[in-house]
This record gives C-alpha cells, sequence and structure tokens, in this order.
C-alpha cells in the first residue's frame, strides 16, 4: 500500500473484460468511469506480476535463458499482460437521496466493487409505510406498498431516534408484511420503513453485477486493470467508523503512464456509518417453519469484524489477451467476528447443541439514504462461547459465527432464501 495513488477510478463493463472485437484487445474508452474515494496509502496493487514460463531449452553453458512471456501480440510486438489482485480501503459510505431512485448506487464505486462478486436486489419501492402493527413482527401496508414488497426485502426504519433493521420473511394477505428480527417495538400507523439496496451471497451467477474495470493514477503513472470481480470484502470498524477493504481480482492489467492525470474523489450524499445509532442483534434460536419471526437480543459490540469471501473460478477463453471468458464464483463464506464487552450466558453452549441463530449487525444513522446493515439470518459458532477473555480491564466473550441455510423465507426467490445480505438503506 502506498501513498504514491493519487486518484482511482472505477467503471462497469459492458462486456467482460472490454474486449475490442476488432484487437482482441481491452479498450476502456467508452467506459463511464466515476472517481472513487478511497483511504490515503490504501490501494495495494503491489500482488500485479506478469505472467511468464521459464525457458527450458538445451545449452551450451551455466546460463539463463530470458523466461517467456505468456501474452499476445499486436502489431509484431508483445502485448504487456500483468494479473493478480488490486485491494482498495475505503469508509462505508451510503449513496444517500438522489431523485427518488435506487438506480443511482449503479454508479457509486463502492457499490461497482461490491456488486462484481455478489447478487444484487434492487426493491420496487423506495419505502413501505405502515398502517398499523399487530406485533414487533409484524405490520400492515396499503394495497400498493403489498405488492411492492417481496421476501428477502431488507427493512430499515427509525425507533426512538436510532436506526433499527429486519427483513421481509413472509407475506399474508391482504396486507401484513412479516419481518424477522424483532423490532425494538411495533410500526404504527405512518411510519415508514425505508428498502434497501441488497448485495447478497447467491448461485444464480445473473444476479452478479457487471465486472468492472479500474484506472490508478499517481503521478506520471498510470495503470489500467479489467474483468475486475470482487475476491473478498472485509469490514472493520476504525473507532467507530465502518471501514472496508474489498480485493478484486483483475483478468487483465496494464501500465499506461503518458496518458496519467489525477482527479479529485467524488463524494456521495449519505453519510459514513459508524456503530453508533443503531444495534447488533443476536436472535433467539433459528428453527421453526417459515416464516420466521425470531426474537430480538441486543448485545454490546466492543470488537466487530466480518468477511464475504469468494472463490473465484477463470472460465478458459484462447480468443483474447484474458485467457477466459468470466469469473466462475464456485464458493462463497461469509463470516462474522463479535467481541461482546459483557458475556451473553445464553449462547454458552451454542457450539454445543448447534445452535443457530440471526445475526444483524447494524449501523446509524438513520434516515433517508443513510444507514446499513449486515444480515446472516442463519449463522452457527465456530468457537465455543463459554471460553471468556480475561485479557483485558473487563472479561470479554468471543462469537466467531458463519453462515448456514437460510430456511426462514417462505419464499426462494432471491434475495429470499440468501445466506448473508448486505443493505444499504434508501
Amino acid at each position: 500500500m502506498t501513498t504514491h495513488v493519487r486518484a482511482l477510478a472505477v467503471a462497469a463493463e459492458s462486456s467482460f473484460g472490454s474486449i475490442a472485437a476488432a484487437t482482441g484487445l481491452p479498450d476502456v474508452a467508452a467506459l463511464v468511469f466515476r472517481q472513487a474515494e478511497f483511504e490515503l496509502a490504501s490501494v495495494d496493487l503491489s500482488s500485479l506480476e506478469a505472467e511468464t514460463t521459464e525457458n527450458a531449452d538445451g545449452r551450451d553453458g551455466f546460463y539463463h535463458r530470458p523466461p517467456e512471456p505468456v501474452t499476445v501480440w499486436s502489431g509484431g510486438s508483445r502485448v504487456r499482460r500483468l494479473t493478480g489482485t488490486i485491494k482498495v480501503k475505503a469508509s462505508l459510505r451510503t449513496a444517500g437521496v438522489h431523485g427518488g431512485t435506487f438506480s443511482y448506487y449503479g454508479q457509486v464505486p463502492l457499490a461497482q466493487m461490491i456488486a462484481s462478486g455478489m447478487g444484487v436486489h434492487n426493491p420496487a419501492a423506495l419505502l413501505v409505510t405502515a398502517t398499523g402493527a399487530s406485533s414487533a413482527t409484524r405490520f400492515t401496508v396499503g394495497v400498493a406498498d403489498f405488492a411492492a414488497a417481496v421476501v428477502g426485502d431488507m427493512l430499515a426504519t427509525e425507533i426512538a431516534g436510532r436506526a433499527e433493521f429486519s427483513a421481509i420473511t413472509g407475506k399474508s394477505a391482504p396486507a401484513t408484511l412479516i419481518h424477522s428480527p424483532a423490532l425494538s417495538a411495533g410500526l404504527v400507523l405512518d411510519d415508514e420503513a425505508r428498502l434497501c439496496r441488497v448485495f447478497h451471497l447467491t448461485t444464480d451467477e445473473a444476479l452478479f453485477g457487471p465486472s468492472i474495470a479500474l484506472i490508478i493514477d499517481g503521478d506520471g503513472w498510470r495503470a489500467v486493470a479489467v474483468g475486475c470481480r470482487m475476491e473478498s470484502l472485509a469490514i472493520s470498524y476504525d473507532g467507530r467508523k465502518v471501514v472496508c477493504e474489498v480485493t478484486l481480482r483483475a483478468a487483465h492489467a496494464d501500465t499506461d503512464h503518458a496518458s496519467a492525470d489525477v482527479s479529485p474523489p467524488t463524494y456521495e450524499a449519505g453519510a459514513i456509518v459508524h456503530a453508533l445509532g443503531s444495534y447488533a442483534v443476536i436472535s433467539g434460536a433459528a428453527t421453526g417453519a417459515a416464516p420466521w419471526e425470531l426474537a430480538r437480543n441486543v448485545v454490546g459490540v466492543d470488537e466487530f469484524s466480518a468477511s464475504i469471501t469468494n472463490t473465484l473460478a477463470p472460465l478458459s477463453r484462447s480468443d483474447s489477451i484474458l485467457g477466459m471468458s468470466d469469473y466462475r464464483i464456485a464458493k462463497q463464506d461469509a463470516e462474522v467476528s463479535l467481541t461482546l464487552s459483557r458475556a451473553w450466558d445464553t449462547v454458552d453452549d451454542d457450539l454445543l447443541d448447534q445452535t443457530e441463530r440471526s445475526v444483524l449487525v447494524g449501523w446509524g444513522p438513520p434516515g433517508k439514504g443513510d444507514g446499513a446493515c449486515l444480515y446472516l439470518p442463519a449463522a452457527h459458532l465456530t468457537n465455543d462461547a463459554a471460553l471468556r477473555d480475561l485479557g483485558g480491564d473487563v472479561v470479554r466473550q468471543s462469537l466467531n459465527y458463519r453462515q448456514g441455510r437460510n430456511a426462514g423465507d417462505n419464499s426462494n426467490a432471491e434475495p429470499a432464501g440468501t445466506h448473508a445480505r448486505l443493505a444499504f438503506a434508501l
């Protein structure tokens, strides 16, 4: 990671790798790039390297031959071909409100990076308005709102000045939305629940966002990468500010120092989210028939980290410099680690009993176009919660969760039934 990176621009590709039909080489001239916000000294492209094979020809002495670059030729010369990963660290910022449409998220660089490796769900409306509530897991809405909301949608609302989140797990005609985990209070007449732009685990490649291209600039140098998809997303706290590090795997990269041009980042209208003004919630046991309406347990989180990791498998193809037609995401893993400043005895035996619970970590501030959350509908522990961390001023408890099978939605149409979701309130 280096302070020499001065600008980062991101564009969604219309085809993987932006290959020009006439040349078989990448051409990003027609792409619409947008300057990204990123942390100083956080962009790391040190893993990019030229692919070569050692020259094993017989020779008449003890010397080496130059390695053979694995690339194509153009105009009688080899074309530089770099591959590897690029890491970008940024504050987790929402897009804010833009003319009453969620489509703006398709232009946000951070959202484009995440969407390149996760399923994307845009809701059919910005919000639903309650006409009444029967419990903290059910409320009624008007006819149009009932039709617009789908199972799997994430809800964001403000109760007593805090941002709260829940997932729609079912619908009961003529007008009741069922959600889990429970809110701190039921929604009443005219309360608004914002819907969310949702990124989720999926096995359906058609739901992934497009691959992306990057232009990385410094003083007198430029690197261009195409055919990039998210390999991993790591979320953590910097104090109470939420930050994320996206690792992108590039199918191809090259240099273009003559075109170097440093431009300022585009700052979105939304707020950077913080681990303040919202809740970390662990539900009751995730069992029973769908739709789930699980109880709510608020825990005090001292430390937090989460990761979503993709296993990327290239789909081979030999008619372009990429050597592939795209990446197939062969496996996805979601993990959440919580350190509680006050131990919660209820989960002490969860590893032994193989108990699964919903884990929902929300971030404020509340409001239109603000707030976000990470949600694992059915998560199980990978460590023994009965052990205590005795190394600090207070006795703490570590909870390491991994996604399990979500059986709590009474629909299989994604995002319903998905096993991890990252949601941004609209």
